[in-house]
């Protein structure tokens, strides 16, 4: 049994085939992106080399058009800068503008020695803007006068100028800026970089870069990388010589070809798209040439395997979802009571399985029940039965922190606890029927409901489930037997569970083999008073048991129907009582009716009738001499379901007796409905007859109200002389008793059918 069972769910179906699937999956897919790869790596090879030699005199010309470019710039800013330094007028924002004006540039901020912005030619400087140009940053914390700078982006917008700064006697600075987009466009176009991408542009090149004559990266595709050196000894011996390099690399998952050529007799200042002078006496150019159909192919194989598998895990969590929350609410369905929400049954029957292989621990349990719980519901109705357990689930749970309370039938709730002594476990007994009679006395059903509680230690050995709760219950029969509010199971009531199952055992058997005589019958006579002779017998079932000889019809009717045999045991005694018929039948001319007694067990079976039939023909018994006797408390319940039974078995000339009346429930209030032929007084009343003369009126009030019914009476219990005599004065039909018989086996009622009564009174 998984241990978990009863509050998780398991997931291993759905995980296993899960992974068995992307295995498989990436396998192929690694297989199909290898070979696709490859194939596209040799037929790239050849075009590097050609793409190399090809581009690499451009880089020759690029030059010379930066350096001019830039040098007009620079003069141009040295002249604004000289005529600046003479102005006198640098006050205000408007002075600032005029003289920008008259030298047709584009700026010129004032900043004061923080770095904090004075006055402009183009900005509000109320927004209090400070100094934010690195190039402008270096020159205020250095001690220069004057200095050119880069060609760099504007603080407050993306348009590119060069500037030039100028240092104040009071160390304030001046920034002067011309405007450089197009000439930024016109340099960029013809600059080192830009010659790059454009190689990438028609090439699909990943990346090319440049390399001075110290291997450090000046101009590149890939911006990331400037700056760096090239550390790999095995190129720069190749270089050193002049040699072209080329290599295959690999980054992530990607394969490029590289190749490095020198480029020779190069000896040019240029300018980059950064605008920071260089000056090389020769360089190296380096392609490296993508896989790029290849990354393509990998890529979409890539993406349409993983949308695949995404989609596979998106399924699988679906149904995983859907199968969790549906095992979820089942989960809450099979192991816990929907109404106290207390785990039942089903789930304690699991743990305590777990539980049983651990014996390192002291196991017991505290079954609680609470008698005549349906009387609460017949008087009180469904819902305030409901809301009784409720409040009594409230308060049994707060009992103990350490005890586990389980709501294990409709009026019986376990408590299991570990490690407790004899002392202990009293005291919690005593907690329990206090608490609940704290909830009662506020229900006003104190008197109804009372806890009895059934305590089993747990031996270490134990491992069935069954046997434990089977002495739980044994032990709460004994409970009521005694009256007691809780007690312990001992050897006492572990014998009468032994006594139990060799009882089921036989009794199995016995309806298994009727050959067996384990249940056999006997037979009481019941007497006519008014025609001085035995008209009928009543079949009595009897249990002689191989270990315990005789036994008890209350011990072992009540095994049979705790264990659902009393169905087939009652199959067995009709069978034998009505071949016992047939005997007498054969026997003795005039009509002599047998009894059997009929549980409501058997009566609600929807095949009862069918069986009665089944066992007529099979005996070869007159229905008109078969009695089937039933219980008041039978009626109890589908009184009208019962009723049409009993009609349907008269209707075939089956008579039908009350038994035990005087006892039960229904009393005289459905007799004149009941479809009834005779009824038995109970032993009970004859008992009290000459105690007094109102009980003996009782017994005749009952006697004329059953005639004026239209049935016939029968005194169940006759023992004495003066039993039988006062019956007789009062009209009773018939009797049964001691007076007449005690129950005798087949032969001896045989005898009895031919002796002559006629001096019995």
């Amino acid at each position: 049994m998984n241990k978990m069972s009863y509050n998780s769910v398991k997931f291993d179906a759905f995980i296993i085939p899960l992974l068995i699937i992307t295995i498989i999956f990436t396998a192929l897919a690694y297989y199909g992106i290898t070979n696709t790869r490859d194939y596209f790596y040799q037929s790239k090879i050849a075009r590097s080399n050609q793409i190399t030699n090809s581009y690499a005199y451009a880089f020759h010309k690029s030059a010379d058009a930066e350096t001019i470019i830039d040098n007009l710039i620079t003069e141009r800013l040295k002249i604004a800068s000289d005529i600046i330094i003479r102005a006198k007028e640098l006050n205000t924002d408007a002075d600032l503008e005029n003289l920008a004006n008259l030298l047709q540039i584009d700026f010129i901020y004032h900043y004061n020695k923080e770095g904090e912005i004075i006055n402009s030619s183009t900005v509000n400087h109320s927004e209090n803007f400070t100094v934010k140009n690195n190039q402008s940053i270096n020159f205020l914390k250095s001690n220069n006068k004057k200095k050119i700078g880069e060609f760099v982006k504007n603080k407050f917008n993306d348009d590119y100028y060069k500037y030039a700064y100028l240092k104040l006697a009071d160390d304030s600075l001046i920034e002067i800026g011309i405007k450089t987009e197009k000439i930024h466009k016109f340099l960029v176009s013809f600059s080192p970089n830009n010659l790059l991408a454009e190689i990438k542009k028609i090439e699909s090149i990943d990346k090319i870069y440049y390399l001075n004559a110290s291997y450090q990266i000046i101009a590149s595709t890939d911006t990331s990388i400037l700056g760096n050196k090239i550390d790999n000894n095995e190129i720069i011996n190749q270089l050193a010589q002049k040699n072209q390099y080329s290599r295959i690399i690999e980054i992530g998952q990607k394969r490029f070809y590289e190749v490095i050529n020198p480029i020779k007799d190069f000896d040019h200042t240029f300018i980059n798209e950064n605008y920071q002078h260089q000056h090389q006496n020769s360089g190296y150019l380096a392609l490296r040439y993508p896989l790029a159909e290849n990354d393509a192919l990998i890529k979409q194989i890539t993406f349409y395997g993983v949308i695949f598998l995404v989609f596979l895990y998106l399924v699988f969590a679906y149904i995983f979802y859907l199968f969790y929350h549906k095992n979820k609410n089942l989960l809450q369905l099979v192991y816990y009571n929907q109404k106290t929400k207390l785990p039942n049954r089903k789930f304690f029957e699991e743990f305590l399985t777990d539980k049983l292989s651990d014996s390192s621990q002291e196991k017991n349990i505290l079954m609680v029940d609470f008698n005549n719980f349906k009387t609460i519901t017949l008087n009180f109705g469904y819902k305030y039965a409901d809301d009784l357990v409720k409040k009594l689930t409230l308060e049994l749970v707060k009992l103990n922190k350490e005890a586990t309370v389980y709501h294990f039938s409709s009026k019986q709730f376990i408590f299991y606890i570990e490690n407790y002594d004899f002392n202990e476990i009293l005291h919690l007994s005593k907690k329990i029927k206090e608490f609940s009679k704290n909830v009662f006395e506020k229900c006003q059903v104190e008197e109804i409901l009372q806890p009895q509680i059934a305590v089993v230690k747990i031996d270490k050995s134990e491992d069935n489930v069954e046997e434990v709760l089977k002495k739980a219950n044994l032990t709460l029969e004994k409970a009521r037997e005694k009256k007691v509010d809780f007690l312990f199971y001992d050897d006492y009531i572990a014998g009468e569970i032994t006594r139990e199952s060799i009882l089921k055992r036989e009794l199995r058997l016995a309806i298994d083999n009727e050959n067996i005589d384990a249940i056999h019958l006997k037979y009481q006579p019941i007497f006519s008073l008014k025609k001085k002779k035995i008209i009928a017998f009543e079949a009595l079932a009897r249990m002689k048991s191989k270990f315990y000889g005789e036994v008890s019809p209350v011990e072992f009717i009540n095994i049979a129907e705790k264990n659902q045999l009393i169905f087939p045991l009652t199959n067995l005694i009709l069978k034998k009582a009505f071949y016992f018929s047939n005997l007498i039948t054969k026997a003795n001319s005039t009509e002599i009716r047998v009894s059997v007694n009929i549980s409501g067990i058997d009566l609600m079976q929807d095949n009862f009738i069918e069986m009665i039939n089944n066992n007529l023909v099979l005996t070869g018994a007159s229905p008109q001499n078969i009695k089937l006797e039933i219980t008041e408390s039978v009626l109890l319940n589908n009184f009208n379901l019962l009723n049409n039974k009993l009609e349907k078995l008269r209707k075939n000339k089956i008579k039908i007796a009350l038994d035990d009346f005087g006892t039960g429930y229904s009393s005289f209030y459905h007799l004149d409905e009941l479809s009834l032929d005779l009824i038995k007084i109970d032993r009970y009343f004859l008992n009290k007859i000459s105690k007094s003369q109102q009980d003996n009126m009782v017994i005749a009030s009952i006697i004329e109200m059953i005639h004026r019914l239209g049935l016939e009476v029968v005194a169940e219990g006759v023992e004495t002389k003066a039993q039988l005599d006062y019956l007789l004065s009062n009209n009773c039909d018939l009797i049964q008793g001691y007076y007449i018989s005690r129950p005798v086996n087949k032969e001896e009622a045989l005898a009895l059918l031919k002796k002559d009564w006629s001096g019995l009174y």
